[in-house]
């Protein structure tokens, strides 16, 4: 839905949605269910979908940032 930036686009997004389901598209419901999502809905969803053991971490930086992935891996997720 955000990544639709044209008028055009939204307006048919819209109407397929009208047409599919008989009901008007409402925004403001949408952004506030997406609205609702809080960081532990993201963690728990991130844990059962991603194996942390099997991980592997990229970085592209001036500087080595030790402790990185650990402060990804155990203090962002779990």
């Amino acid at each position: 839905m955000l990544g639709q930036e044209s008028t055009a686009s939204m307006m048919r997004a819209f109407g397929a949605h009208a047409l599919q389901t008989g009901e008007l598209y409402d925004i403001n419901a949408r952004i506030g269910a997406i609205d609702k999502v809080t960081k532990e809905d993201v963690k728990m969803v991130a844990n059962e979908v991603f194996d942390f053991d099997k991980v592997s971490l990229s970085t592209v930086s001036p500087k080595f940032l030790d402790g990185l992935f650990d402060a990804i891996k155990f203090d962002a997720i779990k």
